[in-house]
C-alpha cells in the first residue's frame, strides 16, 4: 500500500482554507443555551457537554483480587500451593496433593530481581562497547582524511 504525501501548507495557505470553510453558530438543540458551529447546511445541533451526557459512563473494572498463584505460575514444571494443592504446568494433580513444600514466592520474586541486575549489567556493557567501536571508527575517519590532505598536498 503506497504511503500518503504529506503536504506543508503556508501560514496565508491554511488561512485562505479556513476562509473556505464558511460555519454557522446555533444554539444547543437540547436547550442547554451553549453555541454550536455547524455546517451552514445543518438544521440543528448538540454541543460535547450533552453529547457526554447522552453517553453511558465507563464502569470501572474492579482488579483481581490475589489468589496465592505467582504470575506464570502455570508455565512452571511444578508449582505448590499454600494449601498443598500440586500443579503439574497448570493441571492440578490431586494424588500429588501435600506431599511437597509449597513453592517460595518470595526466592522466585528475589531471583527475578537478581536476573534483571544482571541483564541491567550485561546492557551496560554492551553499550560501553558500541561506544568503544563508534570512537575507534572516528578516530579512523580522521586518520583517512588527513592522509587524503597530506596526498593531495
Amino acid at each position: 500500500m503506497k504511503r500518503k504525501k504529506v503536504v506543508r501548507m503556508s501560514k496565508t495557505e491554511f488561512s485562505n482554507l479556513k476562509q473556505h470553510r464558511k460555519t454557522i453558530t446555533l444554539e444547543c438543540a437540547t436547550g442547554c443555551g451553549r453555541q454550536v458551529e455547524v455546517d451552514p447546511d445543518a438544521i440543528s445541533g448538540i454541543c460535547h457537554v450533552c453529547t457526554l451526557n447522552m453517553a453511558p459512563l465507563i464502569k470501572k473494572v474492579d482488579q483481581p483480587k490475589p489468589t496465592g498463584f505467582s504470575q506464570g505460575w502455570k508455565l512452571r514444571k511444578v508449582f505448590v500451593h499454600g494449601d498443598g494443592r500440586v500443579f503439574n504446568q497448570g493441571i492440578e494433580q490431586p494424588e500429588l496433593k501435600g506431599t511437597l513444600p509449597s513453592t517460595d514466592l518470595k526466592a522466585l520474586k528475589e531471583k527475578r530481581v537478581v536476573n534483571k541486575k544482571i541483564r541491567e549489567e550485561r546492557k551496560a556493557r554492551r553499550e560501553s562497547r558500541l561506544v568503544r567501536q563508534f570512537e575507534k571508527k572516528v578516530e579512523a575517519r580522521k586518520k583517512l582524511k588527513k592522509e587524503k590532505e597530506q596526498l593531495e598536498n
